[in-house]
Order: C-alpha cells, then structure tokens, then sequence
C-alpha cells in the first residue's frame, strides 16, 4: 500500500455523527484541506512539532524567514508526485516546457492512481444502485459503500452507524445546521463560533440563528510576540452562558495555520454545562494527524 491508502480510501467519502457525528468529503485530501501558515517563526507549539521547526532568522532576513524554514517530509512532495498521473503533463511548449505545480487543491484536489483505480475498477465492474436493487451488481454495489463506511469508522474510532456520508464538509456542517439547529435553537439562545473560522461553519449558523430568533456569538483572536495570531481560548468561559445551545470551531485553523487545544476547550465547555452541543470542523486535522471521537467527548465531527 502505498503512503497514500489510508487517505484514498475515504476519497470518495464524508461522515457526520458519534456521541460524535462526522462527514468526509471527496478528494485524496479533499476539499478546504490548505493550511495557509502565518509566519512560520511565531506559530504555536503544536503546529511546529507537526510541521517543523523553523531556525530563528537574524534580523537582515526577517522578512525572508521562508528561505531558512523547513518543513518536515519536505521531500514527500517529489517522492508521491509520480503517484498523481496529471502532475505528468508538461505545460508551454517545446521551446519552454515547464512541469505542471499544481496548487489549488482547497478547491478541488487531484487523484493518485489509488483513487483512479479505485473508480476505474467501480464503474468498470460493479457500478449500480445502493440499497436500491436486488441484482447481482446491486448488492455487490451496496457491499462495498457499506464496508467503506466501516473503514472512515476505524479511522476515527467511531462506531459505523456513527458515520453519515454527505457530498462534503460543507454539506455536513449544514446538515446540523438545518437538522437540529432548526429542531433545538429558540428566540434567545445562543451559538459560539470563532472569527477565523471557514464560511462553510459561520454562514450556515449565521442563517439559521437569524431564522430561530438566536444570537450567534465569536470567539475572538489574541496576537503575542512569541505566539503570532491565535485563537482567544481563554475568553471561551466567559462567552458561555446558560442560553448557548452549541459550540462549534475548526481543530486546525486554515487561517491561522494554529492547533486549538481542542481537549481544554471542550472540558472547558462540558464543565459549564455538559449538555451543550460541540461540532468540531476537523477538515484539516482528520487527513494530517490521529483523531479519535471516542476521547474528545463531541457531539458532531466534520471532516474531509
């Protein structure tokens, strides 16, 4: 197996609900899986021990701090790009050929050849309805959707009637939204989100609580010398109240390029009130490091 199998076998996938709910998306790596990073020098300590650790600029590069930081794994890049057939096309033409770099896939990300064949071998000898038909092709179908949903279930440790497939991240987070949002939220109670969250989990709340007659409430960011721009996690207690209902935010921020301490967080919130809803926006954390629902004690996880 190659060092992407575990990723491409939930390529095709999303997953949303345990005492944890999850969603995972499609894409090796799945959609609104950038972290873009601030200044590599000032991020916070986790985020340097998964990333790397950058050597201290003198004060002539300060500004070039770029050129001295390394990531670890920096050469996983050249070692999987073979794995990616259309990181083979070469652009311009013979006079200036230059080899396609590819860096959008926020939006959409490129397939390797496990994910290729993975669909080629699907549509070629097994494609049909799911839970639809009682025909060979039918069930064989069926069979295989059924036994990835077990596999996104072991990788986040979650039971399998936990996992719920949508189209992506941003469909889950709506789902919750617009399921129990509009089944749970009232005139005066309130939601907290943070400033650097993606859209995808601040428009769905903002909508919803318009709608319910709810107030949606921000978790701010604090700046340090030694730090850079993090999330205000101390101002967390001080925003719950007994109206909130939910507490949603990203484990890793795309913004910030910063580890929440999601475990603090929670305690924090299940030691005011153990009945408040948490979702966790995992789109950056699910495909880059472990994540185990059964410990984090959430309500609903997305992740791509």
């Amino acid at each position: 197996m190659t060092r992407f199998s575990r990723i491409a076998t939930i390529a095709v996938l999303m997953l949303c609900h345990v005492n944890c709910c999850a969603a995972f998306t499609a894409g090796a790596f799945g959609s609104r899986q950038s972290q873009s990073f601030t200044r590599m020098n000032v991020l916070s300590e986790d985020l340097r021990q998964t990333t790397g650790t950058p050597t201290q600029p003198s004060e002539a590069e300060t500004d070039d701090w770029w050129k001295t930081f390394e990531l670890n794994d920096a050469a996983l890049p050249q070692e999987v790009r073979s794995q990616f057939p259309i990181l083979s096309r070469v652009l311009g033409d013979d006079t200036d050929p230059k080899p396609l770099i590819y860096l959008d896939s926020a939006a959409t990300s490129q397939k390797p050849n496990f994910v290729i064949d993975a669909l080629t071998s699907y549509y070629t000898s097994t494609n049909s309805n799911v839970h639809r038909g009682a025909h060979k092709l039918s069930r064989d179908a069926t069979s295989q959707y059924e036994a990835a949903r077990t596999t996104v279930a072991k990788l986040v440790n979650a039971k399998r009637e936990e996992i719920v497939f949508t189209s992506g991240a941003t469909e889950a987070i709506n789902l919750v939204a617009y399921s129990w949002g509009r089944q749970n939220l009232k005139e005066g109670d309130e939601v907290i989100t943070t400033v650097c969250e993606h859209h995808s989990n601040i428009v769905p709340w903002q909508m919803v609580c318009k709608e319910r007659g709810a107030k949606l409430r921000y978790m701010g960011i604090v700046s340090g010398e030694a730090t850079g721009d993090v999330l205000d996690v101390d101002a967390l207690e001080g925003l719950l109240s007994p109206r909130t209902k939910l507490v949603t935010f990203q484990h890793v921020s795309n913004v910030l390029g910063a580890t929440h301490p999601l475990q603090a967080m929670v305690a924090t919130i299940r030691s005011y009130n153990p009945n408040i809803k948490i979702l966790i926006d995992a789109c950056q954390s699910v495909p880059h490091m472990p994540v185990d629902v059964q410990t984090l004690n959430i309500d609903f996880l997305a992740a791509s």
